[in-house]
Order: C-alpha cells, then structure tokens, then sequence
C-alpha cells in the first residue's frame, strides 16, 4: 500500500479530483444515481419529506462547487418544512420549475 504518492485522479469527500485538467466531478456512480432519482421526482410530481430531504441535501452538496445555484433550494426548503408531518406531498408546478 502507497501512501502520500502523487495521483492525477483522487477520490475525496465524496467527489473526484483530476489535478491534471483541474476539474472536479461527481463519481459516474453517483451521478447516475442522482440523476434517476431527480428524473423520478420530476416524473412523479410527488415525494415523501425524507426523500425530499436526501434530494435537497443532494442538491446542496453540489452547490459547494455551484455557489450562486443554491438559492434555487429555497422553496424546496419551503415545501420540506411544509412536508414534516405529511405522508407523502405534491410538488408544486413552480418547484418543479426550479430545478
């Protein structure tokens, strides 16, 4: 086992540094999953508050490298206060615009 060698890809914290182009990006696996389950939100029109929390913290992480992004989370925020105490809540047409 190597330890402290030079690499130009690097998984780290959860996200894939290439220092040679200098990009930074989600794992294929990752993205993939992300992506079906946006499309299934988007599809479905509807969520449960604690898929709608993970979507939100998804979203939130990817705003680490998007800053100007994130205030497009508010009303989902919004919709997850709303959603606490719900089984399962409809997300607005103007929510489903944001993303």
């Amino acid at each position: 086992m190597q330890e402290g060698g030079l690499e130009e890809e690097k998984l780290f914290l959860g996200w894939l540094y290439n220092t040679r182009s200098l990009r930074v990006s989600l794992p294929t696996h990752k993205f993939i999953a992300w992506s079906r389950d946006l499309d299934n939100l988007l599809e479905t029109k509807t969520t449960t508050s604690s898929s709608l929390e993970s979507t939100i913290g998804r979203l939130n992480h990817v705003g680490y490298l998007i800053p100007t992004a994130r205030h497009l989370l508010s009303r989902l925020r919004q919709l997850l206060h709303r959603s606490k105490f719900r089984r399962q809540v409809n997300i607005p047409q103007q929510e489903l615009d944001d993303n």
